[in-house]
């Protein structure tokens, strides 16, 4: 798989070796370290640092990480803080949280989800329902996988919130006012729905647009 893909499902398939019980196959993932393509590089830091042997030096790569002047490179970094759960670069994290950029807020606040601090909640509903679709439906990809208690709670408030912007569009969820709804409207009440994985939702409105 890694001679036949490239990009992103390259990446993929170089942090699924980290599932793997036997180190063994650490030889497949330490040549991408050096990848000029820094998603490779970065799926091979967390990849590596899942082997209990290898994750110091996983840690050392991180930490070099989050002290680049490259935005791109801290924001990877913050990532492989939360997917290794490195608790004690937290404060880090932290201090991304009020970052001026969006893909640093990203990062520090799905890392903070991921290691069950709840100050992440705050920053990750803004992001959800404050930015454009395509963003918000990438945090919410990124968060498949958060401590169980910060993603129940998240949840929780995304469907609340969900519902009262819904309900807002659609009183009664009148079907009426569905047919007269412009495309834009409707495409608006399609995504808030897959942001509450309400299915049954996108899949009436979809029929409408």
């Amino acid at each position: 798989v890694l001679k036949t893909t490239r990009g992103q499902l390259k990446a993929e398939a170089i942090h699924a070796l980290g599932n793997y019980d036997d180190p063994d196959v650490v030889q497949f993932i330490r040549p991408y370290l050096k990848s000029n393509d820094s998603r490779l590089r970065w799926a091979s830091n967390v990849a590596l640092g899942r082997f209990k042997e290898f994750r110091d030096e996983s840690i050392g790569h991180i930490c070099s990480g989050l002290h680049s002047d490259n935005e791109n490179e801290i924001a990877m970094a913050l990532f492989a803080v939360g997917e290794l759960s490195i608790k004690n670069r937290k404060k880090v994290c932290r201090k991304y949280l009020i970052s001026d950029s969006l893909e640093l807020r990203v990062s520090a606040s799905v890392a903070l989800a991921k290691m069950g601090f709840s100050e992440s909640i705050p920053v990750l509903t803004d992001l959800l329902f404050h930015t454009n679709e395509s963003t918000s439906l990438r945090v919410k990809k990124m968060l498949h996988n958060v401590d169980v208690r910060i993603s129940k709670n998240l949840d929780k408030i995304v469907r609340h919130l969900v519902m009262q912007e819904v309900n807002s569009l659609i009183p009664n969820n009148d079907p009426n006012v569905l047919r007269k709804m412009p495309k834009s409207d409707l495409k608006t009440v399609k995504w808030l729905y897959r942001l509450a994985g309400e299915y049954e939702g996108v899949e009436n409105i979809a029929q409408y647009i």
